[in-house]
């Protein structure tokens, strides 16, 4: 928001200079372009982290129902099932956010 502040007050105060112009252009394109990045890159992450959570949902529930077959006890198996549910949306968002590690040090460049 104050990047819309700061291009606001250049567009006021410096509407007929050509650096002016150029600098705010720059900052347009560059907000767009910061935008539509971080855009596809949470997408993708989204996706991924999703597909992940989903093969490894369904990996881990065959295995436990395979396990627990002759097992009498559904509370046990509906604990285990909730245990694994808990634990792999912890390692979704772990998935979606670890990627920001690497792109830390760009962002504060």
């Amino acid at each position: 928001e104050a990047l819309y502040i700061f291009q606001g007050v250049v567009l006021y105060w410096y509407v007929l200079s050509s650096v002016s112009q150029e600098y705010l252009l720059s900052l347009s394109v560059s907000s767009a372009l910061s935008i539509m990045l971080h855009h596809g890159w949470n997408a993708i992450a989204m996706t991924v982290g999703t597909q992940l959570r989903i093969s490894c949902h369904s990996l881990l529930c065959k295995k436990l129902l395979k396990l627990d077959a002759n097992y009498n006890r559904v509370k046990d198996i509906n604990e285990k099932m909730g245990q694994v549910t808990e634990g792999l949306v912890l390692a979704e968002l772990a998935m979606v956010k670890a990627p920001y590690i690497l792109i830390g040090p760009f962002y504060a460049l």
